[in-house]
C-alpha cells in the first residue's frame, strides 16, 4: 500500500469545504492530522454515501448557509425553532436505559436550537442513502418511507397538540411498532457482564486491542485524578484506563478513552466502563447560528443540555468536563446499545415501521423542549400538509442524490491516492 497523500483539492472540488477549515471539518484533532489518521477517517467516509452524510454534518450545514436548502416550507417551519439532533439519521436512533429500555434518540453531539425542517431534511436523505446500503434490500422504496415518515412525525405533533405530556412518554416495547419492539427485546438480553466479557480481563483491567490502547502515565494519571473527583458522590475508583481508537463516525479524530470503574460495595457487579468523550460545539453553531448553542456553556455542557431537555432521561451518568484545556462528555456505556443495520431491512414494511417510530421519537423530542409543547406542536403541525412532504422529500431526494456524486468522486481520489 502507497502512502496517502492529501492534495487539499478534495475539500473544495467534492465537499464544498474550503481549505481553512477543512482538516478541523473531517479530521479532528492534530493527532488525526496525519497521514495514517486522515487515511483512516477517509476510509471510513468513503465506505459508502449514507457515511459519508453521516460524517460530515459541517459540510451540510455549510450548504444551509449559502441556501442550498431554501425552500417555502423550510422557511416556514424555521419560523419555530426549536432543539434539535443536528445530526439525525436513521441510525441515531437506538435503545437507551433510563428506567427501563427504550427506543430513543442516541446522540446529541451536534444538537443546537435551530430550525426543525433541518431534522427531517437529514433523516429524509438518510433513508435514500440507507437504502443504498450493500446488504439493503433491493426491493425498499425511500421515496415511499419518506413519506411514511413524514406523515408519522405530522401525526405525532397532532397528538402532541391535543395532550403536551405525551411529548415526554418515553417509547417501550409494549408501545412500538414490531420491527422496533424486536430491537428493544433483543437489548434486553444483554448485560453488563457481557460489556465486561468484551472489554475487560476479568481481572480490573481493559483488554488491549486494535480498539484500546495504553495512555501515557502522565495523561493516564491526570485524568484518572479528574474522573474520580469528578464523580467524587457516586464513589467510584478507576481500576484501568485505556484510550479507545476507532469510534464514532463525524467524531472520529476526536480523543476517548474508557475507564474501568467499580464501586464501594463489597460484593460484585459494581463495574462500569465510563466514557471521556471529548467534545466540540455543534456544526450548526459553527457554520450557520452562533447563537444557536448557550454560549454561556462549553461544547460538553451543551450537549448535556441538549439530551436532558429533549429527552429527560439519559444515560447516568451525563456530565460535563473540563481537563488538559478539553471539553469532555462523561457517560457510562451501556451493554443494551443497539440500533438497526442495512442487513435488518428485509421488506418496505419493515423499514416502514422502523421510520414511523423514530418520526415519533423526534417529533416528541422537537416538542419536549419547547416551553409550550402544545402550541408549538400544533404550529408545526399545521405546516406540514401532504403538499409540503412531498417538497421535502422532493428536495432530501436532489440533495441525497448529489451526496452520492460525492462519494464516487471520494472513492475515486482515493483509488487514485493509492489507499487501496
Amino acid at each position: 500500500m502507497k502512502r496517502l497523500t492529501f492534495s487539499f483539492a478534495l475539500s473544495l472540488s467534492v465537499l464544498g469545504a474550503n481549505t481553512q477549515t477543512f482538516q478541523t471539518d473531517l479530521l479532528g484533532t492534530e493527532s488525526w492530522q496525519t497521514p495514517a489518521g486522515m487515511a483512516e477517517k477517509f476510509q471510513a467516509l468513503g465506505k459508502s454515501a449514507f457515511t459519508l452524510l453521516r460524517g460530515t454534518p459541517r459540510v451540510f450545514f455549510r450548504q444551509a448557509l449559502q441556501g442550498e436548502f431554501s425552500s417555502p416550507v423550510m422557511a416556514a417551519l424555521g419560523n419555530h425553532p426549536t432543539l434539535i439532533v443536528g445530526d439525525f439519521h436513521i441510525q441515531n436512533t437506538g435503545i437507551r436505559v433510563p428506567d427501563e429500555i427504550v427506543f430513543a434518540l442516541n446522540d446529541f453531539d451536534e444538537a443546537a436550537l435551530g430550525n426543525p425542517g433541518y431534522d427531517l431534511l437529514r433523516y429524509l436523505m438518510s433513508i435514500r442513502l440507507f437504502c443504498e446500503e450493500e446488504e439493503a434490500s433491493r426491493d425498499l422504496n425511500a421515496m415511499e418511507a419518506m413519506q411514511d415518515f413524514l406523515k408519522a412525525y405530522q401525526e405525532e405533533l397532532e397528538k402532541i397538540s391535543q395532550s403536551a405530556s405525551r411529548s415526554r412518554e418515553m417509547l417501550t416495547a409494549q408501545k412500538a411498532r414490531r420491527e422496533v419492539e424486536k430491537l428493544i427485546k433483543k437489548a434486553g438480553k444483554k448485560s453488563i457482564g457481557d460489556q465486561l466479557a468484551k472489554y475487560t480481563d476479568g481481572h480490573g483491567q481493559l483488554l488491549r486491542s486494535e480498539k484500546i490502547r495504553d495512555v501515557p502515565q502522565e495523561t493516564a494519571r491526570i485524568l484518572i485524578q479528574a474522573l474520580e473527583a469528578h464523580l467524587s458522590d457516586q464513589r467510584l475508583k478507576v481500576l484501568d484506563i485505556g484510550e479507545r481508537l476507532g469510534a464514532g463516525l463525524g467524531s472520529r479524530g476526536r480523543l476517548r478513552y474508557y475507564f474501568l470503574t467499580e464501586g464501594d460495595s463489597t460484593g460484585s457487579g459494581d463495574e462500569w466502563i465510563i466514557e471521556l468523550k471529548e467534545q466540540a460545539y455543534p456544526a450548526m453553531a459553527l457554520e450557520l447560528d452562533p447563537e444557536s448553542i448557550v454560549t454561556e456553556l462549553s461544547a460538553a455542557e451543551n450537549a448535556a443540555y441538549a439530551a436532558l431537555s429533549m429527552h429527560d432521561a439519559e444515560e447516568f451518568p451525563l456530565s460535563a468536563i473540563h481537563v488538559q484545556g478539553k471539553d469532555w462528555l462523561v457517560r457510562r456505556r451501556i451493554p443494551q446499545k443497539d440500533g438497526f443495520e442495512a442487513k435488518d431491512l428485509k421488506k418496505q414494511k419493515d423499514l416502514a415501521q422502523i421510520v414511523e417510530d423514530s418520526a415519533l421519537v423526534l417529533a416528541r423530542a422537537h416538542a419536549a423542549s419547547r416551553e409550550n409543547p402544545a402550541s408549538w406542536a400544533s404550529s408545526v403541525e399545521g405546516l406540514l400538509n401532504q403538499e409540503s412532504r412531498a417538497s421535502l422529500a422532493e428536495l432530501a431526494h436532489k440533495k441525497a442524490e448529489q451526496m452520492i456524486e460525492n462519494h464516487t468522486a471520494l472513492q475515486n481520489w482515493l483509488s487514485n491516492s493509492g489507499s487501496r
